[in-house]
């Protein structure tokens, strides 16, 4: 067993802490996960899912 997370559960608790940061209004340190969130699901070639780009899809959608 090399790894103990998988990538999806890696992710799943990345977005966890960043709806928590955001939701304390601690922007600065949920934009450092929200990078670290974007590098893993690149490397994995995941995109992430929808909820973390939410607003910039709505904003340049429109």
């Amino acid at each position: 067993f090399a790894k103990e997370y998988s990538i999806e559960e890696e992710i799943q608790g990345l977005k966890d802490i960043i709806s928590y940061l955001n939701d304390k209004n601690q922007f600065k340190k949920a934009l450092i996960y929200q990078r670290r969130l974007v590098k893993l699901a690149r490397e994995e070639n995941i995109k992430p899912h929808r909820e973390t780009d939410l607003k910039q899809r709505t904003l340049s959608d429109f």
